[in-house]
């Protein structure tokens, strides 16, 4: 790749994920090209009835202090390429990596060219080669059951239909559920394009296509005929899908290598299902999560221990918001039935029980998604972290301790 690619599907950037961009000092950047959805509105498949609406404006100012945005995938790449590279960061386009060095730590690039730093964090995606070379990291991905399909169409032409303006002029992220399927709209931002992101069951067997290919819209209409008529439309105004698999990786029992001085982020670590649209929320919670601790830093002895650190304040969110994306896969698909009843019932009546607690309106929930901040959960460890070491290290490189209460990394 010699550049970075113009990835037009939208993506969700949710209070926890803006609260990560303002510590980053990005945030201003990303809200000037994005959305302010006024709420996220879930409907029936069948006919298109609402089942349930989470609002959005003001509530997640006002309970959160940060909004929920929706942007395109490229704008979020251009703002932090640019902030990159004003913080001096050398990005080599093109540059496969051949091996890494776990104990220098170095990074070997095809073609001989040698990088040796104090560390390596690896962001190398759902298919990272680091993260196989970790302890228990070997397992490779494999497929989820669902494939995903991303379709753009050009807001301009829904603007001439009556029926299908409001989803130009009202900006909500509307959401279908329906069998074996789900389907989300992102508001387009002035005259651009209506994001299309839909996700249906595919059969495991069926081989793992990592790379967007294109999809066929006769196929789609095919499956989707019996649809949401205003969904249905949609689809017949699209142009051109693209799809690819949905991939899961197991849970790693560390990100960090026995060296201390390499670790993996982002999907290298905790690839999830989108159902939740934590996706990259998550990453950008690592970045923040990284950027505190590496503040602290006052000698390069103390990376393994930062980099334990920050496994040890990740790893368990992340993996709960893995297994909450996959309830709510379940959730949004479920069969025509009893079950699939009961759910419109209670998103109906705004009254959810134990199997609807992962939902985004669910208050507890919703409290643990968009409240949390790891920013200040952050600075708060790091503060014992000091208040527990004397800051002198034995002969081995490691910290000597105050006194043996001192949280364990």
């Amino acid at each position: 790749m010699t550049g970075f690619p113009s990835i037009t599907a939208g993506i969700q950037i949710p209070p926890n994920a803006a609260r990560c961009l303002k510590h980053l000092e990005v945030f201003d950047e990303v809200r000037s090209s994005a959305v302010h959805p006024q709420s996220i509105v879930i409907r029936s498949y069948r006919d298109g009835k609402q089942l349930s609406s989470l609002p959005l404006v003001p509530q997640m100012e006002e309970h959160y202090h940060s909004p929920y945005l929706v942007t395109r995938r490229v704008d979020l790449h251009g703002v932090l390429l640019v902030k990159a590279k004003s913080l001096g960061v050398l990005i080599h386009m093109g540059a496969k990596v051949a091996e890494v060095d776990f104990t220098t730590p170095s990074v070997t690039l095809v073609g001989g060219d040698l990088y040796k730093g104090d560390l390596v964090l690896a962001g190398d995606g759902t298919n990272s080669s680091t993260r196989q070379a970790l302890p228990g990291g070997d397992k490779m991905p494999f497929h989820s059951g669902d494939e995903v399909v991303s379709i753009a169409v050009d807001a301009n032409r829904l603007r001439q239909s009556p029926e299908l303006r409001r989803f130009v002029d009202q900006p909500a992220v509307t959401t279908w559920f329906g069998p074996d399927a789900h389907v989300v709209t992102y508001p387009p931002k002035s005259g651009d394009l209506l994001h299309i992101i839909l996700s249906r069951r595919e059969d495991r067997d069926t081989p793992v296509q990592i790379q967007p290919r294109e999809a066929y819209l006769q196929e789609l209409k095919d499956f989707f005929k019996d649809w949401d008529n205003s969904f249905v439309k949609l689809l017949n105004i699209a142009e051109r899908a693209m799809k690819w698999t949905l991939t899961e990786i197991p849970n790693l029992p560390n990100w960090c290598h026995p060296s201390g001085l390499v670790a993996v982020v982002g999907d290298s670590a905790h690839a999830m299902l989108p159902y939740l649209a934590q996706g990259a929320a998550q990453g950008l919670e690592d970045a923040a999560c990284l950027s505190v601790l590496f503040a602290h830093v006052r000698d390069r002895i103390e990376i393994p221990h930062l980099l334990s650190i920050y496994e040890r304040l990740r790893m368990p969110r992340a993996h709960e918001t893995k297994r909450r994306s996959k309830v709510m896969r379940d959730i949004n698909s479920m069969i025509d039935g009893p079950e699939q009843e009961k759910r419109d019932r209670e998103l109906l009546a705004n009254e959810l029980s134990e199997g609807l607690s992962v939902f985004w309106s669910h208050p507890e929930a919703q409290l643990w998604t968009f409240g949390y901040d790891i920013v200040m959960e952050t600075q708060d460890t790091m503060r014992t972290y000091r208040k527990h070491t004397l800051g002198t290290y034995t002969m081995n490189g490691l910290f000597t301790y105050a006194d043996s209460n001192v949280p364990s990394e």
